[in-house]
C-alpha cells in the first residue's frame, strides 16, 4: 500500500510540473521557464523529459534554453520513450526539428523508437502508454508533417528507418496512409522515395509497389490488411463467377460503391470488421 501511495504522489508531482510548465509557455514566461528547467536538471527528474517535448511541440524559440546536457539518452523519455524530434514530426514543427539537429548533433537521438515503456522512476506509474511501440521520427512524420519535413527525415534517417515495423507490423505506407496534408503529388512523390529505401512490399488483391491513394497505402501497410485484400478479391471473384452478365453488373456496381464508402466503415469500425463483413455478404448465396 505504501508503494502504491508513493507513485501515486510521484506521478501528482510531476503532472503538477507538467502543468505549470504549460501555463508558462501559454504566459510565455521565458524566465519562469528557464528556473523550472534548472530545477529539474538539478533533481534528475524525468519530467525535464516531458517538458523538453512540450516545448517543442509548441514554440521551437524556446529550445534556446537547451543545452545538449538536457537531453541525456541514456533514460527514458517521458512515459513511453517519445522523443522531442517525434514530437516535433508529430506537430509539423520543422523549425524545431532543425534546431534539435544543431543541439543534438551525433547524440543519436533520432533513430530511437518509443515503446510501452514500463513505469519510469521518477515520474510514477504509467497509466497512458501506447498500443503501439517501435514508433520512430519517421513514422510521426510520414503521418503528421508536411512533405518538407518529410523529405529531410527521409534524409537524414532514411536508409535506416524505412524498412522497418512497428510491433504491430505496419510499415511506412501505413503512416503516409494517415497524413492529410499532403497533395496527391506529394504523396506519389514521397512513394517514390520510400520505395527506393526498401520499404517493405506486400502481396494484396492489388500491385502494392503502384499504390497510391490513401486506401490503398494502408492495405498495403500491414501483412495482415494486404492477405484479408487477397481474401476479399477471391471472394468477389467466387461470387462474380455464379452470375449472369446483367447480375455481373450490378456486382461490380456495389463493389464500387463499398470500396468508395470503405473509408466511412473504417474509421469507426476498423478494417477486420469492414473485410469480414463485405466477405461475408460476398459469400451469401
Amino acid at each position: 500500500m505504501q508503494k502504491v501511495v508513493r507513485f501515486d504522489q510521484t506521478l501528482k508531482k510531476g503532472l503538477l510540473l507538467l502543468a505549470i510548465s504549460g501555463d508558462l509557455i501559454l504566459k510565455k514566461d521565458v524566465q519562469g521557464l528557464n528556473f523550472l528547467i534548472k530545477y529539474l536538471e538539478k533533481q534528475k527528474s524525468n519530467v525535464l523529459h516531458e517538458v523538453i517535448n512540450q516545448l517543442v511541440s509548441v514554440n521551437s524559440d524556446y529550445l534556446s534554453l537547451l543545452t545538449v546536457e538536457h537531453f541525456n539518452k541514456d533514460i527514458s523519455w517521458g512515459r513511453f520513450n517519445k522523443t522531442p524530434f517525434m514530437y516535433a514530426a508529430q506537430s509539423d514543427k520543422h523549425s524545431a526539428y532543425q534546431s534539435l539537429k544543431v543541439i543534438l548533433s551525433g547524440e543519436g537521438l533520432l533513430e530511437i523508437t518509443e515503446n510501452a515503456s514500463p513505469e519510469v522512476e521518477g515520474y510514477g506509474v504509467d497509466c497512458n502508454k501506447p498500443l503501439i511501440g517501435n514508433r520512430t521520427v519517421l513514422t510521426y512524420a510520414l503521418e503528421n508533417s508536411s512533405k518538407s519535413l518529410i523529405d529531410e527525415v527521409l534524409i537524414d534517417v532514411g536508409i535506416s528507418l524505412v524498412p522497418r515495423l512497428d510491433t504491430s507490423n505496419r510499415n511506412s505506407f501505413y503512416y503516409l496512409s494517415r497524413n492529410t496534408r499532403l497533395t496527391y503529388q506529394e504523396r506519389v512523390d514521397i512513394i517514390a522515395k520510400l520505395l527506393s529505401l526498401n520499404t517493405p512490399i506486400l502481396s494484396a488483391s492489388f500491385d502494392c509497389s503502384k499504390a497510391t491513394m490513401p486506401n490503398e497505402l494502408y492495405v498495403c501497410g500491414n501483412a495482415e490488411y494486404a492477405k484479408l485484400d487477397v481474401t476479399l478479391n477471391k471472394a468477389y471473384i467466387k461470387a462474380t463467377s455464379k452470375l449472369d452478365d446483367g447480375d455481373k453488373i450490378i456486382l461490380k456496381y456495389e463493389q464500387r460503391v463499398w470500396l468508395k464508402n470503405f473509408e466511412e466503415c473504417l474509421l469507426p469500425k476498423g478494417i477486420n470488421f469492414c473485410y469480414s463483413q463485405r466477405i461475408t455478404e460476398l459469400d451469401e448465396p
